[in-house]
């Protein structure tokens, strides 16, 4: 399987939509939405909530598969779509999964 050539905000939305309408047929249950005046990618600049801490999950460079995970992982951390602190521990808990069991690579300390 190829990576798609596409930016990393539509891939992740491509998957967030094929997420929540697979199986139904219909149009996703849950609207995207505008995040409101002040979230954490509002931070201003140098504010430690803007961004995820820089070891929680490291990609493997080459790898479309962590490369998603990371995309999610940054949504997550900023409230995008709908996602959730919740949500992003469960996808960086995924991700340092999937670099323990698919590449052999040790979490980063």
């Amino acid at each position: 399987m190829h990576p798609l050539p596409l930016s990393p905000i539509v891939r992740v939305g491509a998957v967030l939509r094929a997420l929540r309408s697979a199986g139904t047929g219909r149009e996703p249950a849950v609207k995207t939405r505008t995040p409101p005046a002040l979230t954490r990618s509002a931070a201003p600049f140098g504010d430690p909530r803007a961004h995820p801490p820089s070891n929680a999950f490291v990609p493997v460079p080459g790898c479309w598969v962590c490369l998603l995970l990371d995309d999610v992982a940054h949504a997550a951390w900023r409230g995008d779509d709908g996602l959730r602190l919740a949500d992003w521990l469960s996808v960086t808990a995924s991700g340092m999964g999937h670099r323990v069991r698919d590449h052999g690579d040790p979490p980063t300390p």
